[in-house]
């Protein structure tokens, strides 16, 4: 029995560590991120870096710097995995913005932890440059450089995120050297309430997707090898262009998100999901049709959606009644819309922690 006494720590420790790895992302990314203001900008970027054993995540070094009207540098890596490596940097200010991650080989075994398996490769990368008509309200990204790179087996993602995030951040008084932030925690202005455009460049499953309403799209593909010898696949993203409107008077609370991610395995890029709030069914739409499909899967034991975040129509982070009833109050009595990213258009939450298998409303 005292023997079972001091293993009990242990195992809470244990189980501790489990669940606090198992929530980390683990492959490598980087952000950058670009709060504009009348007074100023706010320029953010963050790394990220792990490795996957098998299907456990280990992250291992995560780091973010912040400055307003500066320039600053994020940066993880290498770190390295048995066998391989996980590697992200991003920069972003005035004198230009972008980022790249890289993993090299997965787990104690190569990909998925499986001997036969040689492992996987792949590499995010981009340049850009936001460009921000106060007066006409019209922002557009545009895509100066980098690309895709990917084995088979290998994910990789490039994502543009574009929208409104209120906060009462101001900057420092005209002369004042502000102090550069370390902290990992998601800033203000990475706090989209709501989205405006929002789109993936993403390979999985050993091809490209393209998710989103792009202004300019075009790009080249090639075929190569790499270093191992193993047949890879690259897409040049130079030229890719994102264009949207906004509101002059939000000015204030514009942000623009860019950033990468690159896996290896079955473990999907570090993205959030798109899909239409309230849209519970999954058919494109919203209508009648959802709240009764709320209703049946909590109480008459129809399947579940493949996008629980969608059924989430309050926006309150939870699947329950309350969400068909305020679909209801919003189509019958003038109640409120649901938070973004709205109903009538696709876009993502990125604080939302209700999964999101699979959403065809946006294809």
């Amino acid at each position: 029995m005292r023997s079972q006494n001091r293993l009990a720590p242990l195992a809470l420790v244990l189980g501790a560590l489990t669940v606090l790895v198992a929530a980390s992302p683990a492959s490598a990314g980087w952000s950058a991120v670009t709060k504009h203001k009348w007074a100023g900008k706010k320029y953010i970027a963050r790394t990220h870096a792990g490795c996957w054993y098998g299907t456990l995540p280990v992250l291992l070094c995560a780091n973010s710097q912040s400055q307003w009207g500066g320039n600053v540098v994020s940066h993880c890596g290498p770190k390295y995995c048995i066998p391989g490596h996980a590697e992200a940097h991003a920069y972003n200010g005035p004198s230009g913005s972008g980022g790249w991650s890289s993993k090299k080989w997965m787990g104690f075994a190569g990909l998925g932890g499986e001997a036969e398996d040689r492992g996987a490769h792949s590499r995010s990368a981009a340049e850009f440059e936001v460009l921000v008509d106060d007066a006409s309200g019209a922002v557009i990204v545009r895509l100066l450089g980098g690309g895709l790179e990917w084995t088979d087996g290998a994910t990789s993602d490039v994502e543009v995120l574009i929208g409104y995030a209120p906060s009462d951040e101001e900057p420092p008084p005209a002369g004042v050297e502000p102090p550069m932030s370390e902290s990992h925690e998601p800033s203000p202005a990475e706090r989209v309430s709501e989205t405006l455009w929002s789109g993936h460049l993403r390979v999985r499953d050993g091809r490209l997707e393209v998710i989103g309403d792009f202004s300019t799209l075009q790009f080249a593909e090639r075929d190569g090898t790499t270093d191992d010898g193993l047949a890879m696949r690259t897409v040049d993203l130079r030229g890719v262009e994102i264009a949207t409107d906004f509101d002059p008077a939000r000015s204030d609370d514009l942000v623009v998100i860019v950033r990468g991610d690159s896996g290896a395995g079955d473990v999907p890029a570090v993205v959030a999901p798109v899909f239409r709030r309230g849209d519970s069914n999954g058919d494109g739409r919203v209508d009648l049709a959802d709240p009764i499909q709320i209703v049946n899967e909590l109480f008459q034991g129809r399947s579940p959606t493949t996008c629980v975040a969608a059924s989430d129509s309050n926006g309150d982070g939870r699947r329950d009644l309350s969400d068909a009833i305020f679909l209801l109050q919003w189509s019958f009595s003038g109640g409120q819309e649901p938070p973004a990213p709205g109903p009538s258009v696709c876009g993502v939450d990125v604080a939302t922690t209700l999964p999101c298998a699979s959403y065809g409303g946006c294809d």
